[in-house]
């Protein structure tokens, strides 16, 4: 829409071509500048949250093994999650926040 009034425009106003010419790039520019700014608000807000760190810990107590995962998220509002795991050879899990 914007492109075809800026051509009927050049051609009832030929002596405007220049001006309507550098109006009708700037416009266009700022239409796309606008959608790719939309498009990265949109992404960063349905954004999943954020690993910032994993710290692998594996401890060893006679026969039993431990391997203590801690992991800190960064969630929606901004705030730091730890998560702690801990699995054991024996095949239990244990997770807490």
């Amino acid at each position: 829409m914007l492109i075809k009034g800026a051509m009927d425009s050049m051609n009832t106003a030929p002596e405007n071509k220049g001006k309507i010419m550098a109006f009708m790039v700037l416009f266009v520019a700022l239409i796309e500048v606008v959608a790719i700014y939309g498009l990265i608000i949109a992404f960063k807000v349905l954004a999943p949250a954020e690993v910032i760190a994993e710290e692998v810990t594996v401890v060893k107590d006679n026969e039993k093994v431990v391997e203590v995962v801690e992991t800190k998220v960064v969630d929606e509002n901004n705030e730091i999650i730890v998560e702690t795991t801990e699995v054991t050879n024996t095949g239990e899990v244990e997770i807490t926040k």
